[in-house]
């Protein structure tokens, strides 16, 4: 028995493989997958033409999350990683100190923040740099936020979201540059280029590439859908005040470098407390979405007379595994990360047309945040 306990081990060392199988090797997903699926009545097609993404990681896991508040630190990591190598010399010693109530904030949402000086930037504009801290009416924290406005007092409206499409080399390689050296436990997420933004009173448009980046869980860069965790069972949801994923984006202008960021809803990931995740086999996954997919969506059919069309269609192009923030049933001020399959619409890649929890096979709606 020694011996054969000494060959065993003996391989391992040489063969880590054979010890501890991959993800890829877990879940045995394909690189693409093709299928037509239909709703009862035939009249709702979801056509899936899909590469399938795994991570190349030995294990995932369910994580433990919190919200935190920002802390001076953040502030200043930002300002070092927007203003370049400029002096920045308009922070206080400690954000506890140095808010106050916003102008026209609503008693029943009481909205705390700050504001800057305006400063110049690494491209020698004025810009501003702003804290902002949202309350519930108990006085509780909320969710923040940190901006940084590289054009000072502009109106950075967003028009749209970005929309997918080939952006610049040089813009992506700057944007990870200023993410990586505010938290580097960050990873991209989604890219895209924004159809404008208003810069300044008269409302001219600039242009720019947009960057999400999101939190990575050992090494997996959490998804990013266009869906906020803000929607509402009821009047009388227990999970009231829902608290936004934690995002940053960054605009980047080929010109000017960064023109605007937002940093929202800081959280702390606590992997020492996370626990390997036994993942369902891919084909399982399958078997969930050929069923509700089509039944998710079968709501379209009946505008279909009303659009002089045959069939409701969608189309899957991308099936991801990766991660995504769930709400606690028994608390719900706590979180989770969970690996989750995402099934993004090949007609908005921002969009997930589904979100299966990769461990149990129940069904996630990322507006609700459960």
């Amino acid at each position: 028995m020694k011996r054969i306990l000494s060959i065993i081990l003996t391989l391992s060392l040489l063969l880590p493989g054979i010890a501890m199988a991959d993800v890829q090797s877990e879940v045995s997903a394909p690189a693409a997958y093709h299928a037509v699926w239909q709703s009862s009545t035939g009249k709702t097609i979801i056509t899936v033409e899909a590469a399938v993404e795994v991570p190349n990681v030995q294990r995932m896991m369910i994580v433990p999350a919190s919200q935190r508040k920002f802390t001076i630190d953040d502030m200043r990591r930002v300002a070092e990683a927007c203003f370049g190598d400029t002096s920045y010399g308009a922070l206080p010693d400690s954000l506890d100190t140095f808010w106050r109530r916003v102008i026209n904030s609503a008693p029943s949402d009481p909205t705390f923040g700050t504001v800057s000086a305006l400063e110049e930037n690494a491209a020698g504009r004025k810009a501003l740099l702003c804290f902002i801290e949202y309350h519930d009416p108990e006085g509780k924290l909320w969710y923040g936020q940190i901006q940084f406005e590289g054009r000072g007092l502009a109106r950075y409206q967003l028009i749209d979201l970005p929309t997918a499409g080939s952006v610049d080399p040089a813009c992506r390689e700057r944007a990870v540059q200023i993410i990586q050296s505010i938290d580097a436990q960050f990873g991209l997420a989604y890219e895209g280029l924004i159809k404008g933004y208003a810069y300044d009173a008269a409302e001219r448009e600039g242009h720019g590439s947009m960057f999400l980046f999101t939190r990575t869980v050992e090494g997996v860069t959490v998804a990013w859908t266009n869906r906020e965790c803000q929607a509402y069972d009821n009047f009388q949801d227990t999970y009231n005040r829902k608290i936004p994923y934690e995002t940053i984006t960054v605009i980047i202008d080929q010109d000017d470098g960064a023109v605007w960021l937002q940093w929202n809803a800081p959280h702390t990931i606590d992997i020492a407390s996370g626990q390997a995740a036994a993942l369902l086999p891919f084909d399982q996954i399958m078997a969930v979405a050929t069923q509700l997919l089509p039944l998710k969506y079968q709501y379209g059919e009946i505008n279909l007379a009303y659009r002089n069309q045959e069939a409701n269609r969608l189309a899957v192009g991308r099936i991801t595994l990766s991660y995504s923030r769930v709400q606690g049933r028994n608390n719900p001020a706590g979180f989770l990360m969970v690996p989750v399959w995402d099934f993004f619409n090949a007609e908005d890649p921002a969009e997930s047309l589904l979100t299966i929890n990769a461990v149990d096979g129940t069904v996630i709606d990322r507006g609700f945040g459960y």
